[in-house]
């Protein structure tokens, strides 16, 4: 079942599918913003309304690119008052179209907030803007002699808000859990444009309710995740993998049963 990711509104009356609320909203956003932050019209590339299943809907009224989370409190403080519905978008690596846009809502993407704004080694935490794709986000802790161990096939492209909104799992999950077990503090706008700023760079928090939580996995239907604290690791000085050929499930799970006694600590994929 296809899940929204999207703001959703009550709808508006208008005399036709663009009437005056959507102009109105764009005419707003076009006084505020750029024109290379607002896109409209032949400007709005197929991008931003084809997926990975390769087949486009109509486009979306606008496109919003951000660079800062204060433009998207904005933005979204402005969509909310006019009551007009967002869908957000990451690497739009997704198989089950829940970033496309539908009629009469502006696409947010999150493409243009794409800074690494700090490795610190010393703590083991990245502070990213959540438009940054996995890839590159390995490859600069790397750098520095770490890993940030969530690893799927999309690395190149998926982004790390998409994986945050969707709770990724990956490659490493039996040593490192989902990405909610490496995600420490985040930034998040809500619908009305209130901004939490929960980006905490620590382990041990045991300071009440743990917000963040309440965000990761909820495919941005609560909020839009705009930076993050991340859990970073040393790098293994080696790496050995295995082609193992079994003859039936149950020989499957004994190899794994056998992998986590004689492995440990370091056995980080199966």
């Amino acid at each position: 079942r296809r899940r929204r990711n999207a703001f959703a509104f009550p709808p508006v009356s208008t005399e036709n599918g663009a009437g005056p609320v959507p102009a109105a909203i764009i005419d707003e956003l076009r006084s505020i913003f750029d024109s290379t932050t607002v896109l409209t019209g032949s400007d709005i590339d197929a991008r931003y309304h084809t997926d990975m299943a390769g087949v486009p809907v109509a486009p979306p009224i606008a496109v919003m690119r951000p660079r800062s989370t204060e433009d998207v409190s904005t933005f979204l403080r402005l969509c909310h008052l006019a009551r007009v519905p967002v869908t957000t978008q990451g690497g739009m690596t997704g198989l089950v179209r829940a970033t496309m846009p539908q009629a009469g809502e502006i696409v947010l993407s999150m493409e243009r907030m794409n800074a690494i704004e700090e490795v610190d080694t010393g703590g083991g935490v990245v502070i990213t803007q959540t438009g940054v794709p996995l890839q590159r986000l390995q490859e600069r802790v790397a750098e520095d002699g770490f890993m940030f161990p969530l690893d799927l096939g999309a690395r190149g492209s998926c982004t790390i808000g998409g994986n945050i909104s969707t709770n990724a799992g990956g490659n490493r999950v039996i040593r490192y859990g989902m990405t909610r077990d490496l995600v420490l503090g985040l930034e998040v706008v809500l619908a009305d444009g209130t901004v939490l700023k929960g980006l905490r760079k620590y382990i041990k928090n045991n300071t009440g309710l743990d917000l963040k939580q309440m965000f990761v996995g909820t495919e941005g239907t609560l909020g839009v995740v705009t930076r993050a604290a991340l859990r970073i690791f040393p790098a293994p000085a080696e790496r050995q993998v295995a082609l193992c050929a079994l003859s039936d499930f149950s020989k499957v799970r004994a190899l794994l049963s056998l992998a986590r006694q004689r492995l440990a600590g370091d056995f980080s994929g199966f």
